[in-house]
């Protein structure tokens, strides 16, 4: 009874603070045009979306258990699939949680290190940065004019960018303080290895490093790896384009169009914020805004769009919350973790 009552507590939390999110970047719109904007929407193109998101975090969970798997353990696909879930459901509280709550999850499950577990998800980040990267870089020779045009009429974006250029001295020093500072603790390590902290950290490093040298035991799964990210990044450019057919609007735009909205509001994601809310919405509206699509319409598009999101992650992480706990019920797991 206490575990339910938990649970419902949870759901009522985690839609609460989706609605309060969903509010809060909204609340300065006119809410006519808001309600008119989800009364014109074909949602049938939006379940399909939805259907989507399902496989493209299915996808998801593949690819973290083939990594999970040369740690030495074959964690259950539901588990790893529920924690996925959870992720995005955390990442609606706080920035960059879901990754630590995922960790978290499948090491009391599965009894995998947390912090090997955390190594995994690093090398994950990185095949989707490279992965968003190859896609950028297809935008700009498919559509240079286009990207041109968006940073022309988005000052604000382009300044931001140019400072980030601007900054390569700092970063540079930062960089050689930091390698300065690792070269010194190495040359001093047998004065310091007899400190418990030091002991400590290092074998944080240890585990940490452990679960990102993964990528080099993948050997006959690395297609499998690879094949999988293309899969979730094919699953998001699909989720994007049949949100098209929902709106009169945009049902007339192209594949590339597609790509490119797609490339746009990743590179909105990346900003720490909950969901994205509020950076992905102003990147969707102003790369419409170079394809024809009025500032409303674009609006619109991408506060019924945003607010699917949202609630499919909302639902999906509440049911993986009840979920976890029904399929894990009779698990027992050992805590072998020293590094936690």
């Amino acid at each position: 009874m206490k575990t339910k009552i938990i649970n419902i507590v949870k759901f009522l939390v985690f839609i609460g603070l989706g609605i309060f999110l969903l509010w809060w970047v909204y609340k300065d719109k006119d809410m006519n045009q808001v309600k008119n904007a989800f009364r014109n929407t074909n949602y049938f193109w939006i379940v399909v979306s939805a259907l989507i998101f399902v496989i493209s975090n299915w996808s998801r969970a593949v690819r973290w258990s083939i990594l999970l798997e040369t740690l030495g353990k074959k964690p259950k696909l539901y588990n790893s699939f529920h924690s996925v879930m959870i992720m995005y459901l955390a990442n609606l509280a706080l920035p960059r949680l879901g990754e630590v709550s995922r960790c978290g999850i499948i090491k009391k499950y599965e009894g995998i290190s947390f912090t090997q577990a955390v190594g995994t998800v690093v090398v994950e980040r990185i095949a989707d940065v490279l992965m968003l990267l190859i896609l950028l870089v297809l935008v700009i020779i498919t559509q240079m004019g286009t990207l041109l045009d968006f940073l022309k009429q988005n000052p604000e974006v382009s300044a931001k960018l140019d400072s980030i250029a601007s900054h390569w001295l700092t970063w540079t020093i930062a960089g050689l303080a930091l390698i300065a500072m690792v070269i010194v603790a190495y040359k001093f390590r047998y004065i310091v290895s007899h400190f418990k902290i030091y002991q400590k950290i290092t074998g944080v490093f240890k585990s940490l490093l452990n679960g990102m040298k993964t990528i080099k035991n993948l050997e006959g799964k690395l297609f499998a790896f690879f094949l999988h990210s293309i899969i979730i990044w094919l699953t998001y450019y699909l989720m994007m384009y049949f949100s098209f057919f929902a709106f009169q609007s945009t049902s007339h735009l192209s594949l590339s169009t597609a790509l490119m909205l797609l490339v746009m509001s990743s590179l909105g994601m990346i900003a720490p914020v909950q969901g994205g809310v509020g950076p992905w919405d102003f990147m969707i509206v102003h790369t419409l805004m170079l394809y024809n699509i009025s500032t409303n319409d674009g609006t619109d598009f991408a506060i019924v769009v945003h607010a699917s999101m949202i609630v499919m992650q909302i639902i999906g992480g509440c049911v993986a919350l009840i979920m976890l706990p029904r399929l894990n019920k009779n698990v027992v797991v050992a805590q072998n973790d020293t590094d936690d």
